[in-house]
């Protein structure tokens, strides 16, 4: 017998709807639900791929544990109570023996503020909690907090100005990122894209500018340049919330239009004509 089941996609952040189609247990088919309120029927291949994800022949669904030398390939399976009770008793004989802080947890992107382990680690007694967020989000969230005290996020369907560098939303946030920025084109914003890449949004952009790769702070440099010499930016703003600004002047001062086009390998035309178009907006 074959039923359909709402579900969801929980393999990143907008948590998309899914319509699961079941037989006799197991998945066979996947489609996005239109009443989902975010994705509104649209999946992405990592919610198409959700059967062979569940359904995986290599996927653990229960307690192992090894036996014999590690790399052995031997593993006996144990029932959660005593998974639980074992790992327990390791855990506080650890503790009893080192303290909490013997304890540690590392795991991948920008995953290390889920109040679960924070909050076990807490009751634990150990504050050593980190992760790989250097390929995440985490340069982001750490430079925001300290210059103006949160993560924020634009109102992006409403900007006069998007510029992707190096980000192809319409493969890697076709749900979230990509929807929004097409409706800001369709309210009239601008889109500057800085890629090597002709990628889709390069063929949407307004400015594509095909950098050579390892150029960007040669690029970023020029704007500043052009932004400060053609008095592009907010005086009060600069004057009341930063530190730094005539090192950055002088910084930037040697990056001509044409020592920038030289660099990168795009036209002075280009690096003038997209640095007008983000600090007039």
């Amino acid at each position: 017998m074959t039923e359909i089941r709402r579900s969801y996609c929980g393999l990143c952040h907008p948590r998309c709807g899914l319509l699961l189609e079941i037989e006799n247990g197991r998945i066979i088919g996947v489609k996005g639900d239109p009443e989902h309120p975010i994705s509104r029927g649209r999946i992405c291949p990592r919610g198409a791929l959700m059967p062979d994800h569940v359904h995986h022949p290599g996927r653990i669904n229960y307690p192992i544990k090894r036996q014999g030398e590690r790399g052995s390939g031997k593993w006996q399976r144990l029932g959660w109570e005593e998974a639980l009770d074992e790992v327990t008793e390791k855990l506080e004989s650890l503790r009893e023996k080192h303290g909490a802080e013997t304890l540690a947890f590392t795991h991948g992107t920008k995953r290390t503020y889920h109040w679960d382990e924070r909050r076990f680690f807490n009751l634990f007694g150990s504050p050593n909690v980190c992760g790989a967020n250097n390929i995440c989000m985490c340069p982001s969230q750490a430079v925001e907090y300290a210059t103006y005290g949160g993560f924020t996020w634009g109102d992006v369907m409403h900007t006069r100005c998007v510029v992707l560098w190096g980000h192809g939303p319409s493969q890697s946030d076709p749900i979230g990122l990509y929807p929004m920025i097409l409706r800001a084109k369709r309210n009239g914003a601008k889109l500057i894209v800085v890629d090597p890449r002709r990628i889709d949004e390069a063929e949407k952009a307004d400015i594509w500018l095909p950098i050579r790769p390892g150029t960007d702070v040669a690029l970023m440099l020029g704007w500043i340049r052009i932004i400060i010499e053609e008095d592009l930016y907010d005086h009060d703003f600069v004057a009341n919330w930063t530190v730094g600004f005539e090192d950055l002047k002088a910084a930037a001062a040697a990056y001509t239009p044409q020592r920038v086009a030289e660099i990168t390998w795009l036209t002075p035309e280009q690096v003038v004509a997209s640095a007008r178009c983000y600090g007039t907006t």
